[in-house]
């Protein structure tokens, strides 16, 4: 879990650690510390203040894991996956304007987005459930999977491959763009919409 202009490189491999470049100062005032097997990054102000005080700042942190089964962000920074996450359920959480990139094998996905960001994910996965508020987008066009159970309030996108089933609420001009041959149930509010591209 981080946030703020930072941008994060997880490689999944036999050993874990953390490693920052960049910034000095910057780097200085970051605190990591592990949560039961949560690894959290975060300053020791407050997420605001340092954001605006290093946000011209390149910061990478380069984290190494064995497994991963959890993914925040929150903020403009990024997170970017090397290798494949292998694991039974994976969350992805993103909040801000900033970005998940990942490769994934999984059976089930729950991705949430509030605001501008954007989750892109590969892969594949049995089932996914994929929130949006705001502006943000759901990227999965090359990620396979079978079931979507979505919801979008907002001016969000999900855009996606899905085989068997999709249930979808979209509220406000958001849309699910789709894939496939999926069975559709869907529930639209507003100007948004549900469509086979």
């Amino acid at each position: 879990a981080a946030g703020g202009p930072i941008e994060v490189i997880v490689t999944i491999g036999a050993s874990e650690g953390l490693k920052f470049e960049g910034d000095v100062e910057a780097i200085a005032t970051l605190v990591s510390e592990v949560k039961g097997n949560i690894l959290i990054i975060r300053p020791k102000t407050s997420w605001t203040s340092w954001s605006h005080k290093y946000e011209n700042k390149k910061i990478i942190a380069r984290v190494s894991a064995k497994n991963i089964t959890s993914l925040a962000m929150s903020g403009n920074g990024s997170i970017k996956v090397a290798g494949t996450v292998q694991a039974t359920e994976l969350t992805t959480t993103l909040s801000g304007s900033g970005t998940i990139d990942a490769y994934v094998n999984t059976d089930k996905l729950t991705a949430v987005i509030s605001g501008s960001g954007s989750v892109n994910l590969t892969g594949k996965t049995d089932d996914a459930n994929v929130t949006l508020s705001g502006s943000g987008s759901f990227s999965g066009k090359t990620l396979s999977m079978n079931n979507l159970n979505t919801r979008i309030s907002g001016s969000g996108s999900v855009n996606v491959k899905v085989e068997d089933n999709i249930k979808a609420l979209v509220s406000g001009s958001g849309r699910v763009n789709y894939s496939g041959n999926p069975n559709v149930e869907q529930r639209v509010i507003g100007s948004g919409g549900v469509s086979k591209i």
